[in-house]
């Protein structure tokens, strides 16, 4: 788990610009821990991706706590680079995966629509939760990855 300040990359893995991929939607940032020390790329793909997309969260500047896998990054001629591959994603409005009650009700459905990824549906859930998934669920279940906390913040 790392906590710091998403900012922008120069590179495909950390540039904040968002991609569908063979395995799903995918968005990568540099984390800013501090102290001199390394910015860790974050990668976010798949579900988790498209549940970050839906809430339409400004991403840059925004301070988040990230937990993953954590990789060290050969490649020749290059400094090694580490890199998170992020299982979940905590800012002050959000958490993504989201712990959601056994029974929540469904209040309203709805798409986000942005030029590179297409339409993604989701769900919004009692208590102000929502999830997310290639389409419309009817429980958190599944391959729904829930957000709960502002939506569209």
């Amino acid at each position: 788990e790392r906590t710091g300040a998403i900012v922008k990359g120069t590179g495909r893995h950390s540039d904040l610009e968002w991609r569908q991929t063979p395995d799903g939607h995918q968005i990568g940032w540099l984390l800013e821990v501090g102290d001199g020390k390394a910015k860790p790329q974050v990668v976010v793909q798949g579900p988790l991706a498209v549940a970050l997309f839906a809430v339409g969260a400004k991403l840059e500047g925004e301070h988040v706590t990230v937990a993953g896998e954590l990789f060290e990054v050969h490649a020749p001629s290059r400094k090694v680079v580490y890199r998170i591959i992020a299982e979940s994603i905590t800012t002050d409005d959000l958490t993504i995966p989201a712990v959601l009650p056994a029974t929540a009700d469904i209040i309203e459905c709805g798409a986000a629509s942005d030029p590179a990824l297409g339409s993604v549906d989701y769900c919004a859930l009692e208590a102000g939760h929502l999830a997310s998934g290639p389409q419309r669920h009817e429980s958190a279940e599944g391959s729904v990855w829930p957000v709960s906390g502002a939506v569209g913040a």
